[in-house]
């Protein structure tokens, strides 16, 4: 699944931000995403995916269920609509 979004705002030349979530404190990666500004339009994009863990990764052994309630993605999610992580 991914998630996109563009905003328009007089910015020019903003850094790029770079976001991670993870199974838990120290876990797995389950979702990348990032932002910049388009330094001709002022507009913010932003993407987010999932990622699919591979049948190598653990993910029950280190996912937290407190984790799952802030970043509010289930570990179905990422084996229905997460991107393969190799």
């Amino acid at each position: 699944m991914v998630r996109k979004r563009t905003t328009t705002v007089a910015i020019r030349n903003a850094p790029v931000f770079y976001d991670c979530e993870a199974s838990c404190g120290g876990g797995l990666p389950i979702e990348i995403g990032w932002a910049f500004a388009d330094s001709t339009t002022g507009e913010i994009h932003s993407e987010g995916h999932l990622i699919k863990p591979p049948p190598s990764w653990d993910l029950a052994a280190v996912w937290d269920p407190d984790a799952e309630k802030l970043h509010k993605i289930t570990r179905d999610e990422l084996y229905v609509h997460g991107r393969p992580a190799d």
